[in-house]
């Protein structure tokens, strides 16, 4: 396993959330392949079962994703980089809408 400085992870956070804001716009808008939009669905419906309770389990989800892209980036694997930022990405965007419908 390698070393993920804060600053990798850091970096992969500021990534994960600009793709999970493109996703759900993607989402919205019925452009979502479907097996990140069933990603993203399963999050979602996470975040509405749960409420806040749900924020550590998706906070950790996340984290684990970010360290296996930060793997990869340092392994300069790119398929696996960016199989893990999209899987980072999904559960943001999935916790965003999830969030979202949930106060209402």
């Amino acid at each position: 396993m390698s070393f993920m400085t804060s600053s990798t992870s850091s970096q992969g956070v500021a990534y994960a959330r600009i793709g999970a804001a493109t996703i759900v716009t993607r989402y919205r808008s019925g452009d979502l392949d479907q097996p990140t939009h069933d990603l993203v669905d399963r999050y979602r419906e996470v975040v509405m079962a749960m409420g806040d309770a749900s924020k550590p389990i998706i906070d950790d989800a996340v984290r684990v994703a970010i360290e296996k892209w930060a793997e990869a980036l340092s392994e300069q694997d790119e398929d696996t980089e960016a199989h893990w930022m999209q899987a980072a990405s999904s559960m943001l965007a999935g916790y965003m809408l999830g969030a979202a419908q949930a106060a209402f």
